[in-house]
Order: C-alpha cells, then structure tokens, then sequence
C-alpha cells in the first residue's frame, strides 16, 4: 500500500494507513479510539455519505498511487483503512480503476476471495479509466492482475459503496463504543531469554475440530468441540474488559477462510485474562486458510497455529499487547499464482511480539509496522519479500529487532523508519520516521540491496549483526532520509493537518518532506561478500544535508549524519578499490566529528582481512576455531541520551547500548567480538 520513490539510492515507500485526526495525549502515551466497526478516526474527519441512487458516496479515496504491476502478476489493492468505508455490511464497493502501460494487454479485476473478474483492456501510450464494482473481498479488498506483456501502472480510487441491508440500531443499553485505551510506557513482561511472558493460563477452553465438531455443541472438551473458529470466536464477550481468560484449542487440521471471523475486533483481554488461539496439539498442527484481520483488541496470543494462504496473513489495527510465537504465516502459498502484499501488517499498535516465526511472501514487505510503539521481532525467519524484508516506520519507537534471519528480499533485509503518510502517525510520535530501535544479533543475507538500513532514525543501533551476499544491485548499508507525505492531498489533507500545526514533521499538500537521521550507531558488523559478489555501487549510501520549506517543521538543514557513528565493523566486499560512498555532495563531510573518511577507515576493517567462519556458504557464521574473526575485540559502544529529542512529551527509551549475549545466547564477556556469533 503506498507509492514507491527513489531518492539517490534508496527506495522509500509511503505507507497507505488509516487516516484521521491527531488522537489525544494522555500522560500514559495515546489515548483511543473509535467505536467499534468505525475508522480509527473521529467521524469529523470523514464526511457523511449522501444517497446516490443504490450506492452512498464517499470522498473520493485514493487505495494507492500508480502501482505497478509486471507481467502475469497481480497486486493487491486494500479497503480495510478507507475512512468512511463500513467494516463490515457492504455488498459493492464502487470504485474508479486506471491503468496506463506501454504495451497492450488487460487487466483482471476482482474481489479476495471471489472468483467474479471485471476485466479492463489498455492500449499502448493510452490511459484507461473505468468505474467498477464488485464485492468488498474478504479480507477487504481487491486483487488486480497484469494479463497483458508490458508492465502496468494501476491505481484505485474508491468512491461508494452499497450495504447489504440498512445498519440495525443498536439494542438499548449496548456500549456504543470500546473502552478507552492508553499506551502504557513499560516494555511488557519480557524474560530474561527476551521472550514475552505469558504466565500460567487460567479461564475457559473451547476447542474446536474442523472435521468431527459442530457448533451446537459446548466446545468445552476435545470431544465437545465446536466446528468453526467462527464460533469460537463469537463465545469471548465483546467490548467489555474480560474477567477470565479465552483459550481457542485447535485440534489438528485445516481451517478453510469460511469457518473464520471476517473480522477479529473488539476483544478486551488483559494480561491476567488473555485470548488465546492454540494449535493444542504443538506448533504447526493446525493450519488456517483465512487470514486474521483483527482491529481494537488487547492482549491476544497465537500460537502455533499457522496461517498458509495466497494473501495477507495477519493484519493488527489498534491492538495491543498481541503475541505470535512458534507460527508460519506464509503469503505466497502456491509459488507466485498470488501473494500477500504485506505478510504481517501492524498499524496504530502497541507492545506487538513476534517470536520464533517464519513469516514470508509478500509483494511489498513480509513484516510492515507502521506508527507501532513497544514490542520486538525476535528469533524469526523472514524471507521472500519483493521490498524489503521487514521495517518499522511511521513513528515506530522502542522495538528490538534480535537473532532474526532476514533473506531472500529485493529492497532490503531491515530498516528502520522509511516512509508514510504523516496522517497515519499517532502523537506524540510524529517527529522521526523511527525512534530507539536496536537490530542486533541478526543474520541477514541473500538481499538484492542493502542489508541494513535506517530511514529517518532517532536513537538506532544496528550492532553484532551478520550479512552475507547483501547489496549486489547496490550498496551494503544506508543511512538516508526517511519521507513524510500526505497521502490524502490534495481531496483530504485535514488528518494531515491536524499534525503538522501540532508541530508534527510533514506537509499538508503533495509532495514530501524529508526526515533527517540523529544518533544513529552502526557498530560491531560483519559484511562478508564472497568472491564473484559484490555491492554494486559502494559500501555505503550516507546522503548529503538538504533544505526544505518551513512549513514542513523539518530542522535546517536536514541531515543524516548527525552523530553517526561507524565503528568496529569488518567489511569484505568487492576490490580494495570499491568506494565507501563519500564525495563532495553527502554525509559524512572531514568537518563531521563522527562520522568522515579518515575515521571509517581507521575505525573499521574494510576490505584488509577477510572473516573466516565455520561454513559460510552453508550459512553458519560462527568464527572459524583459531582463526582471524574470533581473536578479534568490539568496540565499546556509547550510550544513548534522550536530552534533544523533539518534544518532551516524548517517552524516553533506553539509554545502554550494551549486547550482553551472542546470537546463541553465549554471555560475551565485555564487548565480544563483532558479528553475531
């Protein structure tokens, strides 16, 4: 979701989230929320639809900005956060669909999870413009397939819509509403491994079988089971705080999409009453051919059970404290015939863990957080990814990214901060791009650009991670500016509006500002590119100061070199003559005191000894016994303060840089030696 933009060597994508005006601040974080089955967004900001014959109208809503599609693939074009659209109800979305490509050829139209097609044909050089309507999809949204030899540029404008049947009122005495919902500032229950803490689960089972169950039953035992998750789903109260806790016990089997919810909303658990969906027989047992399309709940878990489809596999808006450990949440089931756009897409969330996972295939990205503060991504596989494997943006703060494997993607292995429409940020968080996120400890490899980067960061230490193969269609590591646009201009630029007068980094219009990078630490690296593999440009993108308007709030100039720091590194890349990047129009000028040629030299090995592990080309990094890599010391890395970020109100995060154990979880002694291992 989101138009892709090239700004010097970097890709930056602006996140199509849900739009709205800026939501309170309470002295716990950022106060909630909508109704339930609403937009997260106050109804002032979307206007009321009118009657227009069969069908209410809307503002028109941009869904994308000319996405392109190649040849004999599709691309998935998302509802679920066009302001003003029901959730649920909805017969026909009508919607205006172009497409313009150099070739001739067609598109396919249709609904997720439908086989009804509306086919556009194109001509060369010529823009095709046509009304279409057809069901919402399930999950909401509709998949636009490239039938023609010539890629496609495609955009969808959603315009109206028609119910099913007129909205019943609510029974007298019904909450109209969630309850309220704050952010706490605390990490969450984390374990000494860096685990989320369950506890010990007390409350009800209801189990369910997909093949001997039925729904008449009580579900509570495995020969009682109910038949559909649906059901299950159904049993747990609705926008109330629960007073015990819900376990969904999922017996071996497939669960096919039309047994699950369309939408998983408005569960209030806590953490001594939580939700859980269980594959109880371990992990893997259970397999779910729907996805999770879940908004407004607190303290949900998955485990085990995975989710195996042609689409996106779990989507989370507005939730908090949401767990998914020991799972495969895999997008691209059947090889390319479809795939998710985004595999795991969170938005508008807290305190969000995923452990222990593989999550792969999407078009865009497998793992997106946007405007998502507290929580970690820790010990997963994250792969098959056409942008980058996995980032965090849109105001994202506090996350620790550990002892994943990222590979096999086209932009990336990780960022943090990117780009987004600054109508999907949450106050206070509407500054930088990205703030206190430590990716440490990871494996990355097999990426076709950078493997790391940062995008618009604050407060960002990418120390001990491992790469191999990473950068060949451009440049190892970046650190360039991150993007706020918005994505309503210029038919609704309001949302945008209510944050940038806040003081809030962005433009109210078309066109972007920049987000500039501060205190960025890059230590204690291993990049190993084996002979025949090499970056394609330079070790390094550093982009060079910038000025923009005023009104953007952006400081000026705009940097992101502002205390960057690169040390301890071991680089192996291409020819001793391969540049690190530098010249007379980017970061990292002599008159930088952290960050210039002389010091990346003297402070790193580049391309003078090359790492020796135990089997790289069989992907173990551990340092050869006795060899180079394993006799040599990191670098201390400093502290982290929090005195200048932008406004105090704020949270502050963590201050220790310290990475007290490896990959394996070895204690390091002092600071170890670089790479994960």
């Amino acid at each position: 979701m989101g138009r892709t933009r090239r700004i010097s060597a970097t890709l930056i994508a602006a996140a199509i989230g849900l739009g709205g005006m800026l939501p309170a601040v309470t002295s716990q974080g950022v106060a909630a929320a909508s109704g339930p089955g609403q937009s997260a967004v106050p109804s002032a900001s979307t206007p009321a639809p009118r009657a227009d014959g069969t069908y209410l109208s809307l503002r028109p809503t941009r869904v994308n900005r000319a996405a392109s599609v190649k040849p004999g693939r599709q691309r998935t074009f998302s509802f679920a956060r066009v302001a003003g659209l029901p959730r649920s109800g909805v017969a026909r979305v009508r919607a205006t669909v172009t497409v313009r490509s150099a070739g001739r050829g067609s598109v396919s139209v249709r609904a997720r999870s439908s086989a009804s097609i509306t086919a556009l044909a194109y001509k060369p050089g010529k823009t095709r413009r046509v009304t279409v309507a057809l069901a919402p999809g399930s999950p909401i949204g509709w998949l636009v397939k490239n039938r023609g030899s010539r890629t496609a540029s495609v955009s969808v404008v959603v315009t109206g819509y028609r119910l099913n049947s007129p909205p019943a009122a609510p029974p007298p005495g019904d909450a109209d509403s969630p309850p309220p919902r704050d952010i706490d500032t605390s990490p969450g229950p984390i374990s000494g491994a860096g685990r989320y803490d369950i506890g010990s689960f007390t409350g009800t089972d209801i189990w369910v079988d997909p093949i001997s169950g039925s729904d008449s039953r009580s579900g509570n035992s495995r020969s009682n089971a109910l038949r559909t998750i649906a059901a299950a789903w159904g049993r747990i109260p609705a926008n109330q705080t629960l007073t015990t806790g819900y376990r969904i016990q999922l017996v071996p089997g497939t669960y096919v999409a039309d047994a699950m919810p369309n939408y998983w909303e408005n569960r209030i658990g806590t953490y001594a009453h939580p939700i859980i969906l269980n594959a109880a027989d371990g992990a893997h047992t259970a397999t779910l051919r729907g996805d999770i399309n879940m908004f407004n709940t607190r303290y949900f878990y998955l485990i085990g059970a995975d989710i195996i489809r042609d689409g996106d596999a779990f989507h989370c808006e507005q939730c908090s404290y949401t767990l998914i450990r020991n799972s495969q949440l895999n997008g691209d089931a059947n090889a390319g015939s479809a795939l998710a756009h985004e595999t795991i897409k969170v938005n508008q969330s807290d305190h969000f863990f995923v452990e222990d996972s593989t999550v792969r295939g999407a078009d865009d990205n497998s793992i997106d957080f946007v405007a998502v503060q507290y929580g970690h991504l820790r010990g997963n596989r994250v792969s098959a990814a056409q942008d980058w494997c996995a980032y965090a943006k849109g105001g994202s703060a506090y996350l620790t990214v550990a002892e994943n494997e990222f590979f096999d993607c086209g932009t990336g292995g990780f960022t943090a901060g990117q780009g987004t429409g600054v109508e999907f940020m949450t106050s206070p968080w509407i500054y930088y791009d990205a703030m206190d996120i430590k990716v440490v400890n990871n494996i990355i490899h097999d990426t076709d650009g950078a493997g790391l980067g940062v995008n618009g960061g604050y407060n960002i230490l990418m120390a001990y991670n491992t790469m191999y193969r990473v950068g060949q269609r451009s440049h190892l590591i970046e650190f360039v500016y991150g993007s706020h646009s918005c994505d309503g201009a210029p038919g609704d630029s309001g949302p945008c509006a209510t944050r940038v007068n806040a003081g809030g980094w962005g433009t109210t219009s078309t066109g972007e500002a920049f987000i500039p990078n501060k205190h960025v630490y890059f230590y204690n690296n291993v990049i190993f590119n084996p002979a025949g593999y090499a970056s394609q440009w330079q070790h390094f993108t550093i982009q060079g100061p910038i000025t923009q308007s005023a009104a953007f709030n952006v400081p000026n100039p705009a940097t992101t070199d502002t205390d960057l720091r690169i040390a301890g590194n071991v680089i192996w890349n291409g020819s001793p003559e391969m540049p690190l990047g530098l010249g007379d129009d980017t970061g990292c000028q002599p008159s930088n005191p952290t960050c210039n040629q002389t010091q990346i030299l003297a402070n790193n090995r580049v391309n003078t000894n090359q790492p020796d592990f135990a089997n790289a080309s069989a992907l173990n990094f551990v340092p050869a016994t006795g060899g180079w890599l394993a006799s040599q010391t990191a670098t201390a890395i400093p502290s982290f303060g929090w005195a200048d970020k932008p406004v105090a109100g704020i949270p502050s995060g963590t201050t220790s840089n310290a990475v007290p154990t490896d990959r394996a979880g070895n204690e390091r002694g002092g600071w170890g030696r670089p790479g994960a291992y």
